[in-house]
């Protein structure tokens, strides 16, 4: 599991080398500044994005997907104290985001407590319940948890969510599913 940056598609505009050119009409737009940096991040500029983002945050703090990104950007450089601070900022002012508790149990994982990644995956699918991925970390962290009855369902529920990019994924359930039927 890695934390995901929210990231509005249709608002990163770049040319064909993938520069983004004209940063001068953004000055005072916290959503351009925090788009801006969801494109540097993509793109492995992870110092520049962290400025994007704390640009976004200056000049609106209350935008609560550039403290989420910010947390994985932080997450990104070894700073998880930091992130971690972000994303609970990023739920005080937007309780119904589903990223900041995902990336919250990545970071509890991380630190091996799975019963609050397990946690946090439970709040991420009951705000996004049909979220693939947050469906496969939760049967994964069941399984990791010894608890082969809940891993088996939410595999199953994987399956039913997944989509052609998670071909490779579907094939890891329907094995754990059939080595999860003999523990059950």
């Amino acid at each position: 599991m890695i934390p995901k940056v929210i990231r509005d598609p249709q608002a990163l505009k770049s040319n064909e080398s993938g520069v983004i050119q004209d940063k001068s009409n953004i000055h005072n737009d916290a959503e351009a500044h925090n788009n801006l940096g969801v494109a540097y991040h993509v793109r492995g500029q992870i110092d520049v994005a962290i400025n994007e983002y704390k640009n976004a945050i200056t000049i609106n703090p209350n935008l609560a997907d550039a403290h989420s990104n910010l947390g994985v950007a932080y997450y990104t450089r070894g700073n998880v104290d930091r992130a971690i601070k972000e994303w609970k900022e990023a739920l005080r002012i937007s309780p119904s985001l589903a990223q900041p508790h995902y990336n919250l149990a990545v970071a509890a994982k991380a630190e091996g407590n799975l019963d609050g990644a397990a946690t946090e995956l439970e709040n991420a699918l009951n705000i996004e319940p049909n979220d693939a991925d947050t469906t496969f970390s939760l049967a994964e962290t069941y399984q990791s948890q010894g608890k082969p009855r809940k891993a088996l369902d939410f595999y199953k529920r994987f399956i039913e969510l997944a989509s052609a990019k998670d071909a490779d994924y579907v094939k890891v359930a329907e094995d754990r599913i059939s080595r999860l039927k003999g523990e059950t």
